[in-house]
């Protein structure tokens, strides 16, 4: 998870980058609209892709291996000697708890928003036209669109009055509204992500000059437009400097008369591919499944200098059969599957260690197979001395009664099963 997290902030800080350097005030409106939505869908959506692109690897597991027919570890059948805590666990719960708490929060704000809206639908004088429908009201500080819906104050004078309808007009004939639903619904769910949210205000703002552009191409006088522009943000009439200090109308005013789609404007579209193809190979790039796995099975007793050494890899095998268990976080999710590990034994002073995963179906699972193999010291042997650092492949069937098809895990190498029952 912690992956995805971090690969989805990454997608949606580049993405947004390029939305600056080459999008931004250069395309069409509609281009620039249709870029922010795909490159937050693409944000999401690029960390989860595993697809199969690198080629496949080919494991030959010849080293020595201690051969075992495969006993079952029940987790019915023993107890814990200590309880011990999943600190890790823990703050992912506590993690976990509080995006929840902030995510339900967020749609509660969302919600009464939105009651507000209809709420005050209903409060104010309506007028039914072909194209969309006038909600008149003194309560409306600021005009406003909602779906098919203008909302308005009966101040304006009817020039005014025309300009401001042709404004949130353009809302309603773009579908705005959608836009902004969809991007607050992503706001919601990815309040972590400050790159969402800037895509969500840049969206907001090309809306605003799309809504602007029309506005001017029906002829309304740019002047007078910009006039009332101030007005609504300002609550009067400012001097012209003061509204010039806010960045974000300056742009806006210049839009209204500069704005004109610049040369070459689908190859800074095109510009973009380069980068998305980038960022799927570096974060939805996998390699592809193991095309075959030969396993030599090398009796390491019929080695002159290693009858102790078969001894002890064979007790590091019984013993991991009975204390291996099966994670409960895993079992709840009903994660089951095979982990095959390569573990170094250290003769000299009795240590074991993973040091490489071939295969496994979750990090629950093989942070389990990682515990169980350090858990213990055992004796050493002092003799050894061609070899004091022997390796090991170990294969780890985590199975869940009822569900696991057995009938693929019969042929397993050195099979060490953990079989658990459903409650």
């Amino acid at each position: 998870m912690i992956k995805y997290l971090f690969e989805f902030i990454c997608c949606s800080a580049v993405l947004y980058a390029l939305y600056k350097l080459l999008i931004e005030g250069r395309v069409t409106h509609l281009s620039a609209r249709l870029y922010i939505i795909s490159a937050s869908l693409l944000s999401l959506l690029i960390p989860m892709l595993e697809l199969p692109i690198y080629p496949a690897e080919t494991l030959y597991y010849t080293l020595p291996i201690v051969w075992s027919e495969g006993a079952v570890a029940d987790i019915n059948g023993y107890v814990e000697t200590k309880s011990t805590i999943d600190w890790y666990l823990v703050f992912s719960c506590i993690v976990a708890t509080i995006y929840g708490v902030i995510v339900v929060l967020n749609f509660v704000r969302f919600g009464v928003r939105l009651c507000q809206v209809s709420k005050l639908r209903k409060r104010t004088k309506l007028s039914f036209y072909e194209a969309y429908t006038l909600a008149v009201s003194r309560e409306i500080k600021e005009p406003f669109s909602f779906w098919r819906t203008i909302y308005i104050n009966d101040k304006f004078e009817s020039s005014a009055l025309e300009m401001v309808v042709a404004h949130e007009y353009s809302h309603i004939q773009h579908h705005h509204t959608v836009e902004r639903l969809f991007m607050e619904v992503l706001r919601c769910v990815c309040w972590f992500n400050p790159f969402i949210w800037l895509l969500a205000n840049a969206i907001i703002e090309v809306q605003e000059w799309e809504a602007d552009k029309d506005v001017i191409d029906k002829g309304y006088d740019v002047v007078e437009y910009r006039l009332l522009v101030f007005q609504q943000l300002y609550g009067y009439y400012p001097e012209v400097t003061c509204g010039l200090k806010s960045q974000t109308s300056k742009k806006r005013f210049l839009m209204m008369t500069d704005f004109k789609r610049r040369k070459f404007s689908p190859l800074r579209l095109c510009a973009t591919i380069p980068v998305v193809a980038g960022m799927i190979l570096a974060f939805g790039a996998v390699q592809a499944e193991t095309r075959t796995v030969e396993v030599q099975k090398v009796d390491v007793a019929s080695q002159p200098e290693s009858t102790e050494t078969a001894a002890l890899l064979q007790k590091f095998s019984d013993y991991y059969k009975r204390n291996i268990r099966y994670p409960a976080d895993a079992e709840a999710k009903g994660i089951d599957g095979r982990v095959v590990v390569q573990c170094s034994v250290n003769l000299v002073d009795g240590s074991a260690e993973v040091i490489r995963v071939f295969k496994s179906p979750a990090s629950q699972l093989t942070a389990e197979v990682e515990r169980v193999i350090k858990a213990r010291k055992w004796e050493t042997i002092q003799s050894v001395a061609e070899r004091p650092n022997p390796k090991v492949i170990l294969t780890f069937d985590f199975m869940i009664y009822g569900k696991t098809d057995v009938s693929k895990y019969k042929e397993a190498v050195n099979g060490i099963v953990v079989m658990t029952y459903p409650k």
